[in-house]
């Protein structure tokens, strides 16, 4: 939020309960591109549909989860498996020549028994490395697009004046939409996610499992709106201010002492 106000000229505010209203003007939107690109950020669950339904991106393949990493495609991925396989072969040819054929130089057999096996293990560490990061990449991206769902939800049910919001149904949803591409993916790790995200908008629980309480997010919007109707005067975004002067601040070290100039 505070780089988003940075970048569309805003300004942070802050109501007499402690919410942060992140205000922008009217023209922040002047610029922005009047489509968005569908794959622009490469979601795998798609939120226009039908009130509390999620789908899979026509887009996006079924059994496979979008991962943006820099420099590195899908096939650098596969071409470092072959090249670890590659090395293990070399290494188990030359361990068999130097076995079965009598009379090999020594500097072979050092080859063999020293360099050959810092190779595979090089190879090897350079292909987990790059599965690794693709892995994390995509779970990252689930853990995104579980969390995002979770917020849509919780939107959804305060605009229909909802007492409170229940996520079994998301879960479920979740899970069968998402399993095909993660097979590692189970009922927990999406619970985990609905529930962060519900201590972050400090929900509270019910008695039902998976059902939390609007009353407090309504009274934290309704603080924000009283805020936003006391500002009677139109906020003015990007002009300096006219009595503040500007203050350079300098400093010098003295032994273990800093005195702070003004």
């Amino acid at each position: 939020g505070a780089q988003l106000s940075g970048r569309a000229d805003g300004r942070i505010d802050v109501t007499d309960g402690g919410e942060l209203d992140f205000v922008f003007p009217a023209d922040a939107l002047r610029h922005a591109p009047a489509e968005w690109d569908d794959d622009l950020h490469a979601e795998y669950i798609d939120y226009i549909h039908a009130p509390g339904t999620l789908k899979r991106r026509p887009k996006q393949s079924p059994k496979e989860l979008a991962v943006n990493l820099p420099g590195i495609a899908w096939s650098h991925v596969k071409s470092a498996s072959r090249l670890a396989a590659g090395t293990v072969l070399m290494m188990l040819t030359g361990v068999a020549v130097v076995s079965l054929v009598p009379g090999v130089p020594l500097a072979v057999k050092l080859l063999v028994d020293s360099v050959l096996p810092l190779m595979v293990l090089g190879t090897f560490a350079l292909a987990g490395a790059l599965r690794y990061a693709v892995s994390s990449l995509a779970m990252i991206g689930v853990r995104r697009d579980i969390r995002r769902a979770a917020f849509l939800h919780i939107q959804r049910a305060h605009r229909r004046d909802h007492p409170h919001v229940e996520f079994g149904g998301l879960a479920n949803n979740l899970l069968q939409q998402l399993r095909p591409a993660w097979r590692g993916l189970d009922a927990t790790l999406i619970d985990k996610e609905i529930t962060a995200v519900a201590i972050d908008l400090d929900l509270e629980p019910t008695e039902a499992r998976g059902t939390y309480s609007l009353t407090t997010l309504r009274d934290r919007l309704a603080d924000v709106a009283a805020h936003r109707a006391a500002l009677e005067v139109e906020l003015e975004f990007g002009a300096p201010p006219e009595d503040d002067d500007e203050v350079i601040f300098d400093s010098e070290i003295e032994h273990d002492r800093v005195r702070a100039l003004a």
